[in-house]
């Protein structure tokens, strides 16, 4: 059957897609999203799972996986976090981009005491609070199914982190915000 465009713009003839081994460099092969709208609170010094779901709607940690058509795939992460904030002024939420068990998007090592993260919202004030954005391309370098997830932790573990709420929520009001957060995967052809 001949490749046939009527007027309305719908095409017939085609009976397959595009395999993902011909897609030209830079084009996206598959794309997967996971959100969040439900809210998260650490006072943990050390960086723990965030609770949540996966693109699945399935588990109990927030997080989006992916298997990639081909070991040499690129896979751009792109985390949007509608709302971060502390319930001590003053203090910073930290959140580390992990894929599978490996910390990745990571500032340098200087000293032996500091933190190295992905993304740190601090704000002087407790009803202060900000959004935070991560895009990040990795070379995972396998066809596997791979999880990326983000961990979250209350700098030295004082005051309270806070995901997807403001500091200063104590009560039913139309001051106090609520917000979503995402997390976006896709796989790049090289």
């Amino acid at each position: 059957m001949a490749i046939q465009i009527n007027g309305s713009g719908s095409i017939t003839g085609i009976t397959t897609r595009l395999a993902a081994a011909a897609a030209p460099a830079g084009s996206v092969i598959q794309t997967v999203s996971s959100h969040k709208s439900d809210v998260f609170t650490t006072t943990s010094d050390t960086p723990v799972d965030i609770s949540g779901t996966d693109e699945a709607g399935s588990g109990t940690v927030w997080e989006c996986n992916i298997t990639p058509t081909a070991d040499d795939s690129k896979i751009l992460v792109i985390v949007y976090l509608g709302m971060l904030g502390n319930v001590t002024g003053g203090y910073s939420t930290e959140l580390t981009l992990v894929r599978d068990s490996t910390n990745i998007a990571l500032g340098d090592a200087e000293g032996s005491s500091r933190p190295r993260v992905t993304l740190s919202a601090n704000d002087s004030t407790s009803w202060g609070h900000s959004a935070g954005n991560i895009t990040f391309l990795d070379s995972p370098g396998t066809d596997s199914a791979i999880t990326y997830k983000l961990q979250m932790s209350s700098q030295g573990g004082l005051g309270t982190a806070l995901l997807n709420r403001r500091g200063d929520d104590a009560s039913d009001n139309a001051s106090y915000q609520r917000s979503g957060s995402s997390i976006t995967l896709l796989e790049i052809a090289v």
